[in-house]
């Protein structure tokens, strides 16, 4: 048997024969042995007897990982790779070896590296340059009086043994993310939920405009992290929901940590699938740390593997992996909090060890179709059917624990975004059903600030007392100042009830939060608008239009706003570019002809507007005729809206079109109706 020694393997594709020669270069500079098969291998060499004694023989194996890579569908380096993952096999957990090394772009979900490297922390070594501080730290773990422990291997920044343990390092940054799957209310012909979840859905998660690299990085508050999708390491690759909600459950339980800047799901998840190293998808979300992971789930058992890294140079702070029985999950997800918070000194919100006194379940096959209802909620097109399907996983979750807050608040979200797409008998019968789960949910889940502002949107956009949602948004920002989507809610119903600058505040912390959100750009645009500020909103309208280029909502605002800023003939070229639907192509031009002077062009665009949409738009021809100073027509049609409940009735106070009526008596007592607390 030969005997082991400190060498290093480099393997790698040919396409990266510069990156890894320059890598070879800086540890035999070091007097480091490094084998690599272009030096290596010469004459009359047997190339597959040579590759396995060298792999055998070595001690740590150095895969280079790139999109060269992953593009190479077969190549030696990938023999190369199975021969060390099958010796990594045979050796003891704590026993350091493989070591993986990035010199681009590529991201931990691609599906084309090994799953054994891709539970690993990797180290980054951009263009295959290597720094001093990597060379002290490699000849380190090789010396033979270095420990042959992973405690010491993960002390090595960028190096992870198996099984890592919690490195004794301390930094000054604080840890923290929130998101979940949002409810947003919005105004306008549209129903706001529907418009919100395709805006979500339809991100390209884009950096956000004007904001470049070196401003991002320079500004980024040291207090900060976000936690990234998980990848998917099941056997079948049929998890990905269940790796959503690992990671969407950690955002949840960090965001609970005071005094930190918390990004929001939508913005960390937009980078699924992309390749683009730590340091730029830091600077596009404004954070100093990302927190990264695999799920391995089978029917009974699952691996979670967590690393959290400074993302400002790559180098990893902690990582850690678990083996447990997939009833532990849920305490598996407290102890990943809990030990990051302990790592960078944040202290959490006080919490059960299974998270039920957070709105949890400690029953795993809830938890499971809770999951499964979350994933179609993210869908976007949110037909009929999925909406049922939603209904369906909630209302299993809750038949296994009566007692899962987040279950009823989930459906009470779901109640409300369906009535607004029923008739008015169904309606009623949904928005009933809704705030019976979100008064649950608050019974259930006192402390819990997504609980609060769950019984408020109901009240607010599904009842339309604004009067009554008021005490419940005021306890949940106190409870969860950090939550991206109480802010954008808070901001919402702020711009409703007429307080337009709580509504500014509110809107631009949803923006810091959440910046690669085209829903909160849109918020914040709307929050501009009321405030007659249309240069700034249209800037955020286009900021959200970079994120989300096909959203005919985002189309929709800026021609409003173009209309309102009295730049008639840059809406109407809007609306003749054919980039809106229909109905907001009347709409808009209905506005833009008006200003004009086209007047007869604007009735005919009106005329075919109330074919098209009927009695759904009567809200909006009541804003229209109040525009032209029609008030009895104004008036009429408002009273239709107001007998309809129309959704869009939470934008009365807010729409300007209607300061000549607001000391009408038709018009107080519609407004007395809907329970507009006091300005």
């Amino acid at each position: 048997m030969s005997t082991i020694t400190s060498a290093v393997f480099l393997s790698y594709a040919s396409e990266d024969s510069e990156a890894a020669a320059s890598i070879a270069a800086a540890l035999k500079s070091a007097g480091i042995e490094v084998w690599l098969d272009r030096s290596e291998l010469r004459g009359g060499d047997a190339w597959d007897r040579s590759i396995r004694e060298q792999i055998r023989d070595c001690a740590v194996f150095m895969p280079i990982i790139s999109a060269n890579a992953h593009a190479r569908i077969e190549g030696y380096f990938r023999l190369e790779w199975k021969l060390a993952i099958d010796r990594s096999h045979r050796m003891a957990p704590d026993q350091p070896f493989l070591l993986p090394v990035v010199i681009d772009g590529t991201r931990r979900n691609d599906s084309r590296i090994p799953d054994r490297f891709r539970e690993l922390q990797w180290t980054h070594l951009p263009a295959g340059e290597t720094t001093a501080s990597f060379i002290d730290r490699v000849r380190a773990l090789l010396s033979p009086q270095a420990p042959r422990s992973s405690a010491a291997f993960a002390a090595v920044p960028g190096l992870v043994a198996h099984r890592p343990q919690i490195s004794g390092r301390r930094v000054p940054w604080l840890v923290a993310a929130a998101a979940t799957v949002a409810l947003v209310a919005t105004a306008g012909y549209v129903a706001w939920t529907r418009v919100h979840k395709n805006n979500d859905a339809g991100q390209q998660g884009a950096a956000t405009p004007g904001q470049s690299t070196a401003t991002a990085v320079a500004s980024i508050p040291e207090k900060s992290v976000a936690v990234l999708p998980f990848a998917d390491l099941s056997e079948k690759h049929d998890q990905e929901y269940f790796a959503d909600g690992v990671a969407e459950e950690l955002i949840d339980r960090l965001a609970r940590a005071t005094g930190l800047k918390v990004i929001a799901r939508t913005s960390s998840f937009s980078f699924k699938g992309r390749n683009e190293d730590a340091r730029s998808i830091a600077a596009q979300l404004g954070v100093a740390h990302l927190l990264e992971g695999s799920v391995r789930k089978s029917e009974t058992t699952f691996r979670i593997t967590v690393q959290l890294i400074h993302a400002i140079d790559g180098i990893m702070i902690w990582s850690q992996t678990y083996d447990r029985s997939f009833g532990d999950i849920l305490r598996v997800q407290s102890e990943v909090a809990a030990a990051v918070a302990q790592e960078l000194n944040v202290a959490l919100g006080a919490e059960g060890p299974d998270g039920a006194s957070r709105g949890g379940t400690a029953n795993s096959a809830a938890y499971d179709a809770y999951l499964r209802g979350m994933q179609v909620a993210s869908l976007a097109s949110q037909s009929r059917d999925e909406n049922a399907q939603q209904l369906a996983a909630y209302d299993r979750a809750i038949e296994l624990d009566p007692n899962y807050a987040l279950a009823h608040m989930a459906r009470a979200r779901t109640l409300t975004a369906i009535a607004m797409f029923n008739k008015t008998v169904e309606r009623d019968q949904f928005r009933h059903e809704a705030l019976e789960a979100a008064k649950h949910a608050v019974e259930l889940a006192p402390s819990l600030g997504e609980s609060h502002a769950t019984l408020a949107i109901v009240y607010a956009f599904g009842l339309l007392d604004f009067r009554s949602a008021a005490p419940e948004f005021d306890r949940a920002l106190s409870l969860a100042p950090g939550n991206a989507r109480v802010q954008r809610l808070y901001a919402e119903y702020s711009i409703a009830i007429g307080r337009f600058e709580s509504a500014l505040t509110a809107a631009r912390r949803n923006v810091e939060l959440d910046p690669q959100n085209a829903n909160a750009h849109v918020t914040l645009g709307r929050a501009l608008t009321v405030l007659r500020r249309y240069a700034e909103a249209l800037q955020e309208f286009d900021a959200a239009r970079t994120l989300n280029p096909t959203s005919d909502f985002i189309q929709g605002h800026i021609c409003g706003t173009l209309v309102r800023a009295g730049q008639f003939e840059q809406a109407r070229a809007l609306a003749d570019s054919k980039s809106m639907s229909t109905v907001n192509q009347h709409f808009c031009l209905v506005g833009a002809y008006h200003g004009l002077g086209r007047q007869a062009d604007a009735e005919r665009e009106l005329a075919a507007l109330q074919k098209e949409m009927g009695d759904a738009g009567a809200f909006n021809y009541a804003a229209t005729y109040a525009e032209w100073g029609d008030r009895e027509a104004a008036l009429r049609w408002l009273k239709t809206a107001d007998r309809l409940r129309s959704s869009a009735l939470q934008s009365l106070r807010s729409n300007q079109s209607f300061d000549a009526l607001r000391l009408t008596p038709e018009y107080r007592e519609i407004e007395a109706r809907l329970g507009f607390p006091p300005l």
